[in-house]
C-alpha cells in the first residue's frame, strides 16, 4: 500500500511540475473581474505571497520557477494530508482501544 502512495506522490510531481508551464498567463475569473472594475488585487492584499503568480522569488528563470513552485505546492498539499490522516488514524486507534 506504501509502494502505491509513493507512486501516486512522484506522479503528482511529474505533472505538478510539467503541467504547470502550460497554465494560463491570463488572470482567472476573480483577479480579471477585480482588474475590469479597477481593483488593485494586489496594493489591497493584506499578506504577501509565498509563491505570488505561481513563481519562487529570486528565481530568474520563469519556466524553473513555474515547475518548483507547482512541485512545492504538491509537496505542502502531500504533506498537509499525511499530518490529518496521521492525526485521523491516531485518533481512529484511541477510539479502538478498551477503556481501562
Amino acid at each position: 500500500m506504501k509502494n502505491k502512495w509513493t507512486i501516486i506522490f512522484i506522479i503528482s510531481l511529474i505533472i505538478a511540475g510539467g503541467f504547470s508551464l502550460l497554465a494560463s498567463t491570463s488572470p482567472d475569473g476573480l483577479e480579471a473581474s477585480a482588474i475590469n472594475i479597477g481593483l488593485d488585487i494586489e496594493e489591497q492584499a493584506n499578506y504577501k505571497s509565498l509563491m505570488p503568480d505561481y513563481q519562487i522569488l529570486g528565481i530568474k528563470n520563469e519556466i524553473l520557477s513555474s515547475a518548483l513552485a507547482g512541485i512545492i505546492g504538491t509537496i505542502i498539499v502531500y504533506l498537509v494530508v499525511l499530518l490529518i490522516s496521521k492525526l485521523i488514524n491516531k485518533k481512529e486507534k484511541q477510539k479502538k482501544l478498551p477503556n481501562t
